[in-house]
């Protein structure tokens, strides 16, 4: 191989012989286009990095929403499991609990780890068959109702429904209260 200069020509040491004037000509004007256009390229190169700069904030912000909305996701899953356990719980120590309110707290709480007691808002409703309901809410760290387990009779259900809020931290932004996750799960008393 030859070395191209911006004349064209291969060097004769490489061992290449100069070519006709004809083709001398047409090569010596193909080679000095390119190396204008090798020279514009070479100037380009900051254009490049300036558009990564204005990019890579947008990418961020997408990334960052991505695992936002993931974590969101999580925790909505693993408030619905919560509180379908609590749910399920209730129906099953229904004649031997005095305090139903704790027990599904605590119950919730055990199956909820990622998220924080202290914000997850639980509301209990009690009916029996003939359409009368107790409805007890309060924060999971502190809900109880003692003597509510009256309320529990066979034909009747048991609504435990739980609320939750939902963080969303994009780049540094928190949209602490653009939602609000919730489940509910209804036992039938039996």
């Amino acid at each position: 191989m030859g070395i191209v200069g911006c004349s064209g020509l291969r060097t004769q040491a490489s061992g290449f012989k100069r070519p006709p004037a004809p083709i001398k000509a047409i090569m010596s004007i193909g080679s000095r286009a390119n190396c204008i256009r090798a020279h514009r390229c070479w100037f380009d190169q900051g254009h490049a990095v300036l558009e990564f700069a204005f990019v890579l904030p947008m990418m961020m912000a997408v990334v960052t929403g991505l695992f936002s909305f993931g974590i969101a996701l999580n925790n909505q899953i693993e408030l619905t499991q919560a509180v379908g356990n609590g749910g399920q719980y209730l129906q099953q120590i229904q004649s031997i609990t005095a305090d139903p309110c704790q027990d599904v707290a605590t119950t919730v709480e055990r199956n909820a780890t990622n998220l924080n007691a202290a914000d997850l808002t639980l509301t209990l409703t009690m009916s029996d068959s003939s359409g009368n309901s107790t409805v007890e809410s309060g924060t999971a760290s502190t809900f109880t109702c003692a003597g509510a387990q009256s309320n529990l009779v066979t034909g009747g259900t048991a609504t435990v429904m739980g609320t939750y809020p939902c963080s969303l931290f994009v780049y540094g932004l928190n949209f602490k209260n653009a939602c609000q996750l919730t489940a509910e799960v209804s036992e039938y008393e039996y």
